[in-house]
């Protein structure tokens, strides 16, 4: 048994992307964390302190949207809570005021929404294959690709279509999350189309005028390609990842609350 999951993590590692594999990597080489109660309420404590191990959650009570963060569990594999930014990092006292220093511990959530057809036909908003958009992203610097390919995983099981990047604005940061899901052969990808209103506005031409189920806010496609190349960018696309083998990987890592 032992040799059948050793191979079996083996066969993981060979499809998930390499830099993925280094952030899981990093994530189980990650310390014990010893929490103590006097700086952590509502926490069903029986020592002064217990170690917890640092993981990721999916948290799922919204009908129209999930967050996905970095969290802490037990030693029986139980949720605890969100991680605080000041617990991944602490205040060095020095000339010229306090610095921050890391501590190692990343933190950081994204938050994607599922679509609403009630809200989307209310403020008009037009179909985008019904994909999921991410409309948060806050992490720890160096941590965010995990947790974005933990959603993308996510939003593209049970029949869900994919996820897709803010159609209101999207920072360097995150572009380069989607440049790399755009070259990624373990990552299928379909072409969003501009809306009407979008190509009228930013004087450009509809890729597919009779599919309306394909139009979609390119607001931040435009903004990076301009009126001639906004369908080039990676923001212009629904990404679809079939497998989830990162989510697998993870084992008790990863808890859905």
């Amino acid at each position: 048994m032992k040799l059948l999951l050793e191979n079996w993590r083996e066969f993981l590692k060979e499809g998930i992307d390499p830099r993925i594999q280094t952030q899981i990597d990093n994530l189980f080489a990650l310390p014990e964390v010893n929490i103590s109660p006097e700086t952590w309420d509502s926490m069903p404590l029986k020592g002064p302190q217990f170690p917890t191990n640092v993981a990721v959650a999916i948290e799922t009570g919204y009908d129209y949207a999930i967050t996905v963060f970095y969290c802490f569990i037990d030693k029986d594999g139980k949720f605890i809570r969100r991680i605080r930014e000041k617990d991944s990092t602490k205040y060095i006292s020095g000339e010229g005021g306090r610095k921050v220093e890391s501590t190692g511990i990343p933190h950081g959530q994204i938050i994607v929404e599922s679509p609403d057809e009630e809200t989307r036909q209310r403020w008009g908003d037009p179909p985008c294959l019904n994909g999921l958009t991410v409309t948060s992203a806050k992490t720890t610097r160096g941590w965010g690709p995990l947790l974005y390919e933990i959603a993308l995983e996510w939003a593209s099981q049970d029949g869900r279509p994919g996820l897709m990047a803010d159609r209101r604005g999207v920072s360097d940061y995150a572009v380069a999350v989607w440049d790399k899901y755009l070259v990624r052969g373990d990552v299928d990808k379909k072409q969003l189309d501009i809306d009407p209103a979008g190509a009228k506005q930013f004087h450009t031409q509809q890729l597919t005028p009779d599919d309306p189920e394909d139009d979609c806010s390119q607001r931040s496609a435009v903004r990076r390609g301009g009126s001639d190349g906004w369908q080039d960018t990676s923001v212009s696309k629904l990404y679809n990842k079939p497998n989830a083998e990162v989510m697998s990987a993870l084992g008790a890592r990863l808890v859905i609350v």
